[in-house]
């Protein structure tokens, strides 16, 4: 499926989501490892307009929870040919701090826990009953205090950023779409 087909909304998300559970062999970093399968993945933005964290997700084998930044870059270097950019802008609303940061990763942690569907989310991510309100609201913060992450772009998508907290080689997973 050719990337711009992928790019309107939130397909791309879905798309990764969707993939993550069904085949995580398609995203893999500098030194070729993989991103593990994941039992269950979603959408964890705070607002409708889509501020947040792009995806949550469970590791099938650990339990791990991941923090998953989506996207797919924006076109630069017109005059070169074109590539794609993902910057890990400084936000604001996250105390100046830049996307994917620590400081950040805690903000959009802090604005979902005030989301009224996060329990629905939680029961979800978790496979526990929404009526485990307590369990679910206990567990989320837990794993949150050891969660890995991850960027995931477009093979050849280039990503900057003044974020040393960030291992780029480790943290930047690529997807290759359409030819």
């Amino acid at each position: 499926m050719p990337l711009r087909a992928l790019t309107k909304g939130q397909r791309l998300e879905n798309y990764v989501r969707g993939c993550l559970v069904r085949y995580p062999r398609m995203f893999s970093n500098y030194y070729g490892e993989f991103l593990p399968r994941m039992r269950t993945a979603i959408p964890g933005q705070f607002n409708r307009a889509g501020h947040g964290i792009d995806i949550l997700a469970v590791d099938e084998l650990t339990g791990s929870l991941w923090v998953i930044e989506v996207s797919a870059g924006k076109p630069e270097g017109a005059n070169f040919g074109g590539y794609l950019v993902k910057s890990l802008e400084k936000r604001k609303r996250a105390g100046g701090n830049a996307q994917m940061s620590p400081e950040w990763r805690r903000y959009a942690f802090d604005e979902l826990k005030k989301s009224p569907d996060l329990i629905k989310r939680l029961a979800t991510l978790f496979e526990r009953p929404e009526s485990e309100r307590d369990i679910l609201l206990k567990q989320f913060d837990m794993k949150f205090e050891d969660h890995c992450y991850a960027l995931v772009v477009p093979e050849g998508c280039h990503v900057e950023g003044d974020n040393p907290t960030v291992e780029f080689a480790g943290s930047i997973y690529t997807l290759v779409i359409g030819r």
